[in-house]
């Protein structure tokens, strides 16, 4: 079987961060678990169990930032991280990859 990734954890400051989110959006405890069930699949309706990357993307969408958005920079961000990888694959392999010309 193959190990899970460990991510990485939620700190009590932004925990208490993502609460002042709640109260002043006017987010009461039944929105707060949809909101959690849906950003994290079904995998947790707590604040206290969202990774990292989970609370910081939370925080920009309750603040305001359009999903769409977001969604795309997090592909945008995928996109980049593999062909970073590609590149370097490249570069191992003997092929220069700073004149594509």
């Amino acid at each position: 079987m193959m190990e899970q990734k460990m991510k990485k954890p939620i700190s009590k400051s932004l925990i208490k961060r993502l609460h002042i989110i709640y109260s002043a959006q006017g987010i009461d405890d039944e929105q707060k678990r949809a909101i959690l069930l849906d950003l994290t699949d079904g995998r947790t309706n707590t604040t206290k169990e969202l990774t990292y990357s989970e609370a910081m993307y939370l925080c920009g969408y309750l603040n305001g930032a359009k999903k769409e958005n977001r969604d795309l920079t997090i592909t945008e961000r995928e996109i980049r991280r593999r062909r970073s990888a590609v590149l370097k694959r490249v570069q191992r392999i003997g092929i220069d990859t700073t004149d594509w010309g």
